[in-house]
């Protein structure tokens, strides 16, 4: 499903810096306000990215913060809060709560990769990869054409063999098995001869001729681009200056401190996460 997405009138590296920065700080910080802040940012931009579909997988991920809180309560017994005992296990107040922080942690940063799932597609990651390296961007492209032109020769495969009489689809468990290592091995047989195809044609095309590749880059650097680099870097000191500041405890006792570097990390966090839904909105409005 289709949805406007103001990060597509910046260079790539606006988002991918951006995306870093906000996952990074979540990721290093479970302070409880950090943690809701992050979840419903990642919430509002994915509404604001892929529209309805982000509810879905909020709903799909409450079972698995469940299951997170549950497997920390079985193997952590830390915290002076005793709960209960379970067969002479304390269950303790803390690792409950831990528990939550980070089933809440796991689905917050599952939220803000589904975001970048649908703002840095494909081009948008070589583009970014080309000016770190030439070289590695042209692994990644190559890797992400292989994937679904492997997955379609693998599918051809299936229809021939079934054309053949080996369908799958009506074989017993023993003939599926022997028919799919059949078609994975003619995959790989043809993968093999592929890659030595790729490798003669690169080869005379030049590759490999010069020590340093040049790449192409149809997107350029605007003054606009370089101004939100700039304010992403500034928020980024912001917040690493102030992180000292930023106090909590989930282990023997449950205690989170609050100061002005507090207030001060936690207002540049949520003015980071809420850009990407504000200017949408102020987007629209004019629309």
């Amino acid at each position: 499903m289709s949805s406007y997405n103001v990060l597509d009138r910046y260079h790539p590296i606006v988002a991918t810096l951006y995306f870093i920065s906000v996952i990074c700080v979540v990721s290093l910080n479970l302070h409880p306000i950090t943690l809701m802040i992050s979840l419903i940012g990642a919430i509002t931009n994915g509404i604001v990215f892929r529209k309805h579909d982000i509810l879905k997988y909020v709903i799909a991920g409450i079972p698995f913060m469940i299951f997170v809180t549950i497997v920390n309560v079985a193997f952590n017994h830390k915290g002076d809060t005793i709960l209960f005992y379970v067969n002479y296990n304390p269950i303790t107040l803390e690792s409950v709560v831990y528990g939550v922080v980070l089933g809440t942690l796991y689905l917050t940063v599952i939220l803000w990769f589904l975001s970048v799932e649908r703002v840095l597609t494909s081009d948008k990651i070589l583009i970014v990869t080309g000016y770190l390296s030439p070289e590695v961007s042209l692994v990644i492209s190559m890797a992400m054409r292989f994937i679904p032109r492997y997955k379609a020769k693998l599918k051809e495969i299936f229809m021939a063999q079934s054309c053949l009489g080996n369908n799958v689809k009506k074989a017993n468990f023993v003939r599926k098995i022997i028919i799919s290592v059949n078609c994975i091995s003619i995959l790989i047989t043809w993968a093999l001869e592929n890659a030595i195809e790729t490798s003669d044609t690169m080869k005379c095309r030049g590759f490999g001729s010069k020590k340093r590749r040049t790449a192409y880059h149809a997107v350029r650097l605007k003054h606009i681009d370089i101004i939100a680099i700039i304010l992403i870097l500034l928020m980024d000191i912001v917040m690493f200056i102030t992180s000292r500041g930023v106090w909590y405890s989930y282990t023997t006792k449950l205690s989170v401190l609050f100061n002005s570097r507090l207030y001060i990390f936690e207002s540049v966090y949520l003015v980071m996460c809420s850009i990407p839904t504000v200017l949408t909105l102020k987007d629209l409005k004019k629309w």
